[in-house]
């Protein structure tokens, strides 16, 4: 979360008291007059000095407790050496701007400023200090200018060579991978980011100069534009279910080598869902299946986009990442099916329901679409009902057994089957015995989580 300026301007007041308060130790007090009763009220107090070697801070407080104005005083004092500084820097230096996230530009210049001023006021000196029970609590503190303007410098260009140590190799050698040169751009960036220096640091990057943070930004956006991605097909038609094969390549323009690479399809093209994350070859290729589950049937644009979270890239930076269009034509898988009856079939006219019942069934449990024998599948479903009679008994009902042998089949070759035990079935005649073993078979099959979980996985194997 980016801190606001308003929520700056309350937050750095606080560190920097916290800071100095740490900070200063010790102070000079002035003397009683000479009767001991009232101090003396130094010149100070009456005349604010001025030198313009040093950044002064006056601070005062009055509550009528000397313990509390003291340190109040002190604080004051400390806060107005910042604002001095502050004020100064203000007019002398550029700052970028930020993106607020919200269509409008703030700048962060305060922001900054004040971490600077926190960081470093080792150097305050405090001169002098006076209470007096009317006029409360007073503190003198300075800061000298060219000791403070040495501490930014020295650290300013600390940090500033840290950060092209990192980066300048994997910019200059075009042999390291994109992956190696934008993570180093990530961890240069966030160490500028984090320091209390995050706009004022000046240098040459790239042949080109300027506030450092804006020029690693700079590249990472070069970088990012040099980056192509093609996949093959661009336009394809799968089927539920079923592996969707894509050959995907990422190159650059800059590099001879990307390095593996995280990309995700998004669906609506990159508007929508994240639908698949896949990992690129260490040569920025992929050319396995892809899980196309998040899809609706029907054509999808789908984007295949770089996945800048991969290489710790901020959030901050606002390029829209590289990607690839597609369009996927996501349809119903399809398979025939076929219902065959063996055994003991004493009445064939009483068979005439089952097959409109095992399909209704097939349909409500298997994410394909069941199509006539004559129409184009890819798979067949074959089902197939074996009866066996019972011998007769003394009362005079018809006592049947049914099992079910169900195959899932792909051009000629047997990918699935499963076989389900004997069901029972009585009644008066062959039909109503057949139809009470059938209200058994079914729901059992329903409730098989291994058969449900075998089938369905078979549309899926070549």
């Amino acid at each position: 979360m980016r801190i606001t300026r308003k929520m700056v301007k309350s937050a750095g007041k606080i560190i920097i008291f916290s800071s100095l308060l740490l900070l200063v130790a010790g102070c000079a007090t002035t003397p009683a007059d000479s009767t001991g009763d009232v101090p003396m009220k130094p010149a100070w107090v009456e005349q604010y000095p001025k030198d313009n070697a040093f950044y002064v801070g006056i601070g005062s407080s009055n509550t009528g407790v000397e313990a509390d104005d003291m340190e109040l005083a002190r604080a004051r004092a400390l806060n107005a050496v910042a604002a001095e500084i502050s004020t100064e820097i203000k007019s002398s230096t550029s700052f970028r701007e930020v993106d607020d996230g919200e269509g409008g530009v703030e700048r962060s210049a305060e922001e900054e400023i004040n971490a600077v001023v926190a960081q470093n006021l080792q150097a305050v000196e405090t001169m002098d200090s006076w209470y007096s029970s009317e006029s409360g609590g007073w503190y003198y503190v300075r800061l000298n200018k060219a000791e403070w303007e040495a501490i930014q410098t020295r650290e300013m260009n600390d940090i500033k060579r840290r950060v092209l140590d990192l980066v300048e190799p994997v910019i200059i050698d075009k042999n390291r991978t994109l992956t190696e040169a934008l993570s180093a751009l990530a961890s240069g960036w966030k160490i500028v980011a984090a320091s209390p220096y995050t706009g004022m640091i000046r240098a040459e990057l790239d042949g080109e100069e300027g506030s450092l943070i804006d020029l690693l930004e700079k590249r990472v956006g070069y970088e990012f534009a040099s980056i192509r991605i093609e996949v093959e097909p661009d336009e394809a038609v799968f089927e539920t279910g079923r592996p969707a094969n894509l050959s995907i390549s990422v190159s650059s323009e800059l590099r001879s080598r990307t390095g593996q690479l995280s990309l995700d399809m998004v669906a609506d093209a990159g508007a929508g869902d994240v639908i698949f994350t896949l990992m690129t070859s260490p040569m920025g290729t992929y050319d396995e299946p892809v899980n196309l589950a998040g899809l609706n049937l029907g054509k999808n644009y789908v984007s295949v986009k770089y996945n800048t979270s991969s290489e710790g890239l901020p959030s901050e930076f606002k390029f829209t990442p590289p990607q690839k269009d597609i369009l996927i034509d996501l349809q119903q898988l399809k398979a025939g099916f076929r219902v065959s009856f063996g055994g003991d079939v004493e009445d064939p006219a009483a068979l005439g329901g089952v097959e409109g019942t095992a399909r209704a069934f097939f349909t409500g449990q298997l994410p394909v679409k069941l199509v006539r024998e004559q129409e184009e599948s890819a798979f067949d479903i074959e089902f197939n009902l074996q009866y066996r009679n019972a011998p007769p008994n003394d009362y005079g009902l018809v006592i049947i057994y049914v099992k079910a042998n169900i195959s899932v089949i792909k051009d000629g070759r047997i990918l699935y089957t499963f076989e389900t035990e004997e069901y029972k079935g009585g009644g008066l005649n062959w039909s109503q015995a057949n139809s009470k073993a059938l209200e058994k078979l079914f729901p059992a099959l329903e409730e098989s989580s291994d058969f449900l979980q075998g089938i369905v996985g078979a549309f899926s194997l070549d």
